[in-house]
């Protein structure tokens, strides 16, 4: 089960918590057959996939969920096929040399403290729509949706554009009137801040500093697109593992694909023992 910070309304409630099963091979190969379609939308597509319910809601899309609720699941589902060491090989900025960084993905399973994903902080969920008073103005908006994500993934290659279009589809109203561009643009940067705040897991974070000059290194990791780079290079070597296992162990197609990944590598790995002893 994974708690989420805003999770899903039904009757008259929210539903904060989600439950995941693990990826397999039947996932690598749906994840294949979504290549060209933008990042957004192939991370909803697995999420759809692997998320069996959040609370008592069935069949959900994962595009309703706020863009924190997303992250966390995504992180939770790369925790699930690969454990919770994540490697990372980050470029210095000041001498361009490479950085070697590890994170512990298990940090993503708590709230944060005294802030909205604090569930004993705010028992009855954080509304994903809020009405407050940003830089003198009266501003109406929502969080983020995935949905959202989808709907600006053309400007994707432009992140000022796709900020822009984001938040244009976000803010409802400033001062009771439909803001214009110039309005957007002057309360943008406040407003940003605010809706990372009430959606604190939208963006992980990464800062350290570079072991040969000092420099500050910081970046921003996307959950989504850790877990498709990895299946996309999993899936790369399905059809041999699928040979392989089929050849020594007699299982059907259907029954090797249903396992996940780290389980299909265990089992790859005793066949090469056995080999290497002179078995079959």
């Amino acid at each position: 089960m994974v708690p989420l910070t805003h999770g899903l309304p039904a009757d008259g409630e929210r539903c904060r918590e989600a439950w995941l099963r693990p990826l397999d091979g039947r996932d690598e190969e749906a994840l294949a057959r979504t290549d060209g379609r933008a990042a957004a939308a192939r991370a909803s597509a697995l999420l759809d996939r692997v998320v069996e319910r959040v609370g008592a809601l069935e069949g959900v899309s994962s595009a309703a969920l706020t863009v924190g609720d997303r992250e966390r699941l995504l992180w939770q589902a790369r925790r699930l096929a690969s454990g919770d060491r994540l490697d990372l090989v980050l470029d210095c900025p000041a001498c361009t040399g490479k950085l070697d960084v590890s994170l512990d993905l298990s940090a993503f399973d708590g709230p944060v403290p005294g802030g909205v994903g604090d569930r004993s902080a705010h028992p009855g969920g954080v509304p994903t729509e809020q009405r407050e008073e940003i830089d003198g103005h009266v501003v109406g908006f929502r969080l983020p949706t995935g949905a959202d994500q989808e709907a600006v993934a053309d400007s994707a290659a432009d992140p000022p554009a796709a900020a822009r279009a984001l938040l244009a589809r976000c803010v409802l109203d400033v001062d009771g009137a439909v803001p214009d561009d110039a309005v957007l643009a002057r309360l943008g940067g406040a407003l940003a801040e605010r809706m990372a705040a009430l959606d604190p897991q939208a963006e992980t974070r990464v800062d350290t500093a570079c072991p040969a000059c000092g420099a500050a290194v910081s970046t921003f990791v996307d959950a989504g697109a850790v877990l498709i780079e990895e299946l996309t290079r999993s899936a790369r070597w399905l059809l041999e593992e699928v040979h392989a296992l089929a050849w020594h162990y007699h299982w059907s197609e259907a029954d090797i694909l249903a396992l996940t990944a780290a389980r299909r590598g265990r089992y790859l790995e005793l066949i090469d023992v056995a080999v290497s002893a002179g078995g079959r």
